[in-house]
């Protein structure tokens, strides 16, 4: 987090990972962390590796999934995604906080 957006390890409490993600068209596998800090950090892009920092409420992002129809490399597809402030948020973020969202409903039954 620090290289992408600037939070410092120190700052944060890690909770654990996610199933990774490949995303084959970059050829780039994410290992998704979780983990929280009790300080609200100061984000600050790497313009090199973050393009937007999108800040929004946790259960209002989790309440705007939904399925989008795109089209990638001539086909058009269905796809899983989450609506933030006039944001698609897709591809492997949305797989991420899909699974993030089916740990939390299995815990808080």
């Amino acid at each position: 987090a620090y290289e992408e957006v600037g939070i410092y390890p120190e700052d944060l409490k890690i909770l654990g990972c996610l199933t990774p993600v490949s995303i084959p068209v970059s050829g780039y596998s994410v290992v998704p962390v979780v983990a929280y800090s009790t300080i609200k950090p100061n984000l600050i892009p790497e313009k090199e590796e973050v393009k937007t920092i999108i800040t929004c409420n946790f259960q209002k992002l989790l309440a705007s999934k939904t399925e989008q129809i795109i089209n990638v490399r001539d086909i058009t597809i269905s796809v899983p995604c989450y609506m933030v402030k006039n944001y698609i948020v897709w591809g492997a973020t949305a797989m991420v906080l899909s699974e993030l969202e089916a740990i939390l409903v299995s815990v808080m039954r």
